[in-house]
């Protein structure tokens, strides 16, 4: 059994980013833990939405994954930021869930949450991996890959490819679980065009997922 651990800025990011490749890793028998940084902002029409409500969908649309755990950090909204503290609560997660495999937003994003979410998580990978912060565990080993996930703005060169046409029902029904979200706009649909357009630049049809590869440990390129 592979650990995987998915870095998400926000609530839903996680489905958007790389759900296909999470349904594709519990499919294999494989644990997925999320660890989400930011709480949902509120909006004008979300104002009827208790926090309750807001819980039960990352609930539901984890369900609808099959992720075997979350750790959600409470960061409030649009306040995401490279601090010690940030730093050392991922090192700490890192430490104890002890993956091999790690999904993060790439550093492209345009939204600047992502960017930093990006960031820390790759500062504490590498945190992790050192001799220092031993109050938060053993060192972790270094990983086999690191890929880099595109959410709101599309990854301009990417090495990785996952087909997820086997799985893009799910992915979408795992989206329309933040309902909150629909009332925004149709990401459900969204989500099922990007994976159609990735699907057919990137494999000549079908629907994938497309991933920077920032890491590659000697025991995949074996």
């Amino acid at each position: 059994m592979t650990k995987a651990l998915v870095i998400a800025p926000h609530p839903d990011d996680e489905v958007i980013g790389c759900g296909g490749a999470i349904l594709k890793h519990r499919a294999r028998g494989d644990a997925v833990t999320v660890v989400t940084l930011g709480c949902r902002m509120r909006s004008s029409v979300e104002a009827d939405i208790s926090e309750a409500d807001y819980e039960m969908e990352q609930v539901r649309a984890h369900a609808a994954l099959g992720v075997t755990g979350h750790v959600a950090l409470g960061l409030p909204g649009r306040t995401t930021a490279v601090t010690h503290d940030l730093l050392m609560a991922l090192v700490a997660i890192i430490r104890t869930e002890r993956p091999e495999i790690f999904y993060v937003p790439h550093g492209g994003e345009s939204d600047a949450d992502h960017r930093r979410a990006s960031e820390a998580a790759l500062e504490a990978i590498w945190m992790a991996q050192s001799v220092y912060f031993e109050e938060h565990g053993p060192p972790l080993a270094p990983p086999r890959l690191i890929l880099a996930y595109e959410v709101w703005t599309p990854i301009s060169a990417f090495q990785y490819v996952e087909d997820i046409s086997d799985v893009i029902d799910q992915k979408v029904a795992a989206m329309a679980c933040y309902r909150s979200q629909l009332r925004h706009g149709p990401w459900d649909q969204a989500i099922r065009g990007l994976g159609a357009y990735r699907g057919l630049t990137a494999r000549g049809g079908g629907y994938a997922e497309v991933f920077a590869v920032l890491h590659l440990g000697a025991a995949v390129a074996a």
